[in-house]
């Protein structure tokens, strides 16, 4: 990985954490930060944010996101103990995020293939609900 993508992705972690202070501040126990130490130990999610652990992703252009990218957030998911997200952007297009559909009903097995692809909005409403409990 070049230089200039680590910075790209280093930007994306911080933009998204600044993001989710916007919108789950108050409700989130502990400052939101990158977790860097994900970078000496593997399997860790980028943003930690009990009950999840936030996987980010920016890339130049793709149809779709890497099937590699959810495979990771969801092994820093099972590792934590914290339900994956997965939280990517292309360049001009917006924020997308991937969460495991039992994220969003109790009656979904909780296995690696049941997703559901959301706007970033939507899951700012889907995480303020689990914070909430």
């Amino acid at each position: 990985m070049s230089a200039h993508s680590r910075r790209k992705g280093h930007s994306f972690e911080r933009f998204i954490c600044s993001e989710l202070r916007l919108c789950l501040g108050e409700i989130v126990d502990g400052p939101i930060k990158r977790h860097l130490d994900q970078y000496q130990q593997s399997g860790l999610g980028d943003i930690l944010i009990p009950p999840f652990s936030i996987e980010c992703k920016r890339y130049a252009s793709k149809p779709e996101p890497p099937a590699e990218w959810w495979d990771q957030a969801w092994e820093a998911g099972q590792q934590s103990g914290m339900h994956p997200v997965l939280i990517w952007k292309f360049d001009r297009r917006p924020v997308h995020t991937m969460v495991p559909l039992y994220l969003l009903n109790d009656d979904f097995p909780r296995m690696k293939d049941y997703t559901a692809g959301l706007s970033f909005e939507t899951l700012m409403m889907v995480m303020r609900e689990h914070l909430g409990d």
